[in-house]
């Protein structure tokens, strides 16, 4: 993408002014969880919740609430909760600044968690994410914006190249709060072809092609 950066091509970097927000060890895996409640079988995506505890713990990351997923183990939890906000993603000090901060999140939640949620006693650590992820740098400009509407509905393009099926999930680069908006039908996204709004001779450009609309 560096390469991409540089004429005649064209990449837009920042939302609205706003700097990237960059996420360290999106799954922490806690091995130990004990309780899993009075259920038969566990049909969940996703837990989220845990308001009150976490107000009260008034850690200093900011999140909203605590966020985990039913791990590939019957006492396993993948934990989404760290939140490194206002580092650029292109420059190897804010990268190492904000993997710093992460994993300091990393220990904050797991003490949070073994401390203070059910079930969670005799949890620890297993695996942490290798590095610092960031979900926002450079991204291509292209010919169309895929909007926020093509998302929602399920639009299908006579050029698609890719499906995914994740819903549109904003983490507010500055507060708290998560924005998510599902995606109608089958619940898969038909990505087109991601061409770039200028031509070049020759060009082979990975990772964020796809050109989005930010609200």
């Amino acid at each position: 993408m560096p390469f991409a950066w540089l004429p005649p091509l064209h990449c837009l970097f920042e939302s609205k002014g706003q700097k990237p927000l960059g996420k360290f060890g999106k799954f922490i895996a806690a091995s130990g969880f004990q309780e899993k409640g009075t259920l038969p079988e566990l049909p969940l995506t996703a837990v989220q919740g845990f308001y009150k505890h976490w107000k009260e713990a008034d850690l200093p990351i900011n999140r909203d609430q605590v966020l985990f997923f039913p791990g590939p183990g019957e006492d396993e939890v993948l934990v989404n909760m760290t939140r490194v906000q206002g580092f650029d993603g292109t420059k190897v000090e804010d990268l190492t600044e904000a993997e710093e901060i992460g994993r300091k999140q990393v220990l904050m939640v797991a003490d949070f968690m073994t401390k203070r949620l059910p079930g969670f006693g005799k949890a620890s650590i297993s695996q942490v994410g290798a590095q610092i992820g960031i979900r926002e740098t450079r991204r291509l400009d292209g010919v169309y914006s895929l909007q926020i509407d093509d998302v929602t509905s399920g639009r299908r393009f006579d050029d698609v190249i890719a499906r995914s099926g994740y819903p549109i999930d904003i983490h507010d680069p500055k507060n708290k709060g998560v924005t998510a908006a599902w995606i109608a039908g089958d619940g898969a996204l038909r990505h087109p072809l991601p061409l770039p709004a200028a031509e070049a001779d020759s060009e082979l450009a990975c990772r964020r092609t796809v050109h989005l609309h930010y609200a």
